[in-house]
């Protein structure tokens, strides 16, 4: 049972202990990165790290994000009062370790409300900081309040280095953070707080390491402390109502980062999260809900279209890539041996000859092109492993620079440009979801995402030449570049040649020779699936919710909407065939529909109509049994 404790629990520097600068800090102030760009990039990978999987089919879960910026203002409805009374017992610890406290006053203070769902939570023990258990990645709790440089994440995970969690920190004037999480399958109501200091300090004589926590302490830790969650649950509600948290049940965590910079407002972190995750969006993976707004797969570009921080030459590479990524063109799939060098042109053998003149003559049309590339790895252990990226390309002379993105998953790797050293002007794009290729480059990714380096791979003894390797990935864009460009040239010399009538001395041409076909024939991965514009919500005992999918913004109001509902039968058989009126119906009294943004047409049998109004929306629908529900649903547009 914890004590009633709910202060800030500063700790003192003992013995030993480091003494000195916060470091971690100064690593991510010296980007050439604005900082709300710095904790959107955070934010974003944290968040899709941490997605839920779906019990009904094991998939990984859309995640939603809610993110509110409240001013100091009479519009707001904020409570500062209850802001500036839980941050008043640390203002000395801030200044003892030099904290610029002007930032914590005047009219221009802000609070960022940060709040996710669909995620995991912070999960794992709330009660033992030092706990890892079995699978350490479960440990989400330990690993964000008290973990540094701890890599608790798969190497394929956007974000994995363990540092990046100071952003939210450096954010914020007084230094804080705070969190209510519900874990999923686990606790709930989970309070907790931390301040980073900029340094060790003194207060009356008495040393102070770098860190604070806002927390109650755990009995029978008196010469050690041990923070736990606030525990009183009335103060658990006033601080949810202070801070105009949403969350009720639903797993996930949100975020509050008081004295936010003034400048920090809905209209760049709109900007900064198009930035640095519009694939994302266009996958459906991520849904953002920013001051009230809605933006998804549906309305990306007409979103992306009004920010008027990003350049339009930006705009329109972003436009070209995600019809690029939803495009159902084939995809041509290379073959092994296309790498020759860091400098050359990828070996034309690597492409069946027939697909190779399509593609230099699409190419030269200014039309984009997709292929499917494999990447060699070797491990220490002699095991070696060919993965597939897809690369994106297109040749336009009316470019003024060319624009190129290295992608892992959906992470942007900003540094990575390799396209752009060639003749030419090129969009291009190279994108890696194979899972042991995201290993890989994560483990050679620097703490701040924005670079690979080839030292850690060789840092982390795990692969033989891994620089070999990741030249393979940078160089895919400029190789294929090259090599149909040279093609393009060299048809057009041919050409020019024949006109004038000019003999020359022709190089005899090798005869192309077959290269050994790979064990395996690969199969490029399909476009990507039209992002639902409604999802059904089925985990709660007798309830079905249907609500907002990743794409929901794409449709037209009134939008018409029918769903069947049936009891999944005990062996095999049609659901809807198999419904009797018997098992339920929707116009019994039993059952109760709920919720926002539209109207009822019918409800009758197994089968409910109704008309969707408006963008805000969800429905409810209660009275089932435990038996397992299988739901249909069609919508039209008029």
């Amino acid at each position: 049972m914890a004590k009633m404790h709910t202060n800030w629990h500063v700790l003192t520097q003992r013995n030993g202990d480091p003494e000195g600068k916060n470091l971690t800090m100064d690593n991510f102030r010296i980007e050439d990165k604005g900082l709300s760009d710095i904790l959107v990039r955070e934010v974003g990978q944290n968040i899709l790290d941490a997605r839920a999987i779906n019990s009904s089919d094991g998939k990984l879960l859309p995640v939603t994000l809610k993110i509110n910026v409240y001013k100091n203002d009479s519009d707001s409805g904020f409570d500062f009062t209850a802001l500036d009374s839980i941050t008043k017992n640390i203002l000395p610890h801030l200044d003892a370790a030099g904290h610029d406290l002007d930032l914590l006053n005047g009219e221009s203070k802000s609070v960022l409300l940060v709040e996710e769902f669909n995620t995991t939570g912070l999960s794992g023990s709330t009660d033992e900081s030092s706990y890892t258990g079995k699978d350490p990645k479960f440990q989400r709790w330990n690993a964000f309040w008290y973990g540094e440089g701890l890599e608790i994440k798969n190497k394929k995970d956007l974000g994995k280095k363990g540092q990046g969690k100071i952003t939210y920190h450096l954010m914020s004037g007084s230094s804080c953070v705070f969190a209510l999480s519900n874990q999923q399958d686990g606790l709930d109501n989970l309070l907790f707080g931390k301040c980073e200091f900029k340094k060790t300090h003194k207060i009356d004589g008495k040393p102070y390491a770098r860190k604070a926590y806002y927390c109650d302490l755990k009995d029978g830790s008196s010469s050690d402390p041990q923070p736990v969650p606030i525990s009183d649950s009335l103060k658990v509600k006033r601080f949810k109502e202070s801070f105009k948290i949403t969350r009720n049940k639903e797993h996930g965590t949100s975020w509050i980062i008081p004295f936010v910079p003034d400048k920090l407002d809905h209209e760049n972190i709109i900007t900064s999260f198009i930035k640095e995750f519009y694939i994302a969006l266009t996958l459906g993976t991520l849904i953002l809900e920013i001051g009230g707004k809605r933006i998804d797969s549906g309305n990306i570009i007409d979103v992306m279209s009004d920010c008027i921080d990003i350049e339009e030459r930006e705009k329109q590479y972003i436009r070209w890539l995600i019809t690029a990524i939803k495009s159902n063109e084939k995809q041509i799939i290379v073959k092994e041996g296309w790498f020759v060098a860091a400098d050359k042109a990828a070996n034309s053998n690597s492409i069946e000859e027939k697909e190779f003149k399509t593609a230099v003559d699409l190419f030269d049309q200014g039309k984009t092109l997709s292929f499917y590339i494999p990447i060699n790895i070797k491990f220490i252990n002699d095991e070696a492993y060919s993965g597939y990226i897809s690369i994106y390309l297109k040749k336009d002379y009316n470019l003024s620079l060319t624009i190129e993105r290295y992608v892992r998953e959906c992470l942007i790797i900003e540094d990575e440009r390799w396209l752009n050293n060639i003749s030419g002007k090129y969009y291009g794009a190279a994108i890696i979801s194979d899972s042991t290729l995201m290993e890989f480059l994560g483990n050679a990714e620097e703490a701040s995402h924005i670079k690979w380096n080839h030292e850690l791979l060789r840092d982390c003894c795990l692969y033989v030449q891994p620089k070999e390797s990741l030249s393979e990935v940078r160089r895919a864009l400029p190789a294929f570049a090259k090599l149909l460009s040279g093609e393009i040239n060299q048809r057009s010399e041919d050409i020019l040649s024949d006109i004038l009538s000019i003999p020359v001395y022709e190089v005899p041409k090798v005869k192309k020779s077959s290269p050994k076909p790979p064990p395996q024939t690969p199969t490029p991965p399909s476009p990507p699936p039209v992002p639902d514009a409604l999802i059904v919500n089925s985990d709660k005992v007798g309830v079905v919710e249907l609500l907002p999918g990743a794409g929901f913004s794409a449709l037209q109001y009134p939008c018409y909407v029918k769903l069947l509902f049936a009891y999944e039968p005990n062996g095999e058989g049609d659901a809807f065939k198999d419904y009797m009126h018997f098992d339920f119906d929707l116009s019994s009294k039993e059952f109760s529909i709920h919720g926002t943004g539209f109207n009822i047409i019918s409800q009758d049998l197994n089968l409910l109509e109704i008309v969707i109004t408006e963008q805000i929306f969800n429905l409810v629908v209660s009275g089932f049994t435990d038996d397992k529900l299988v739901v249909k649903v069609r919508h039209d547009e008029n």
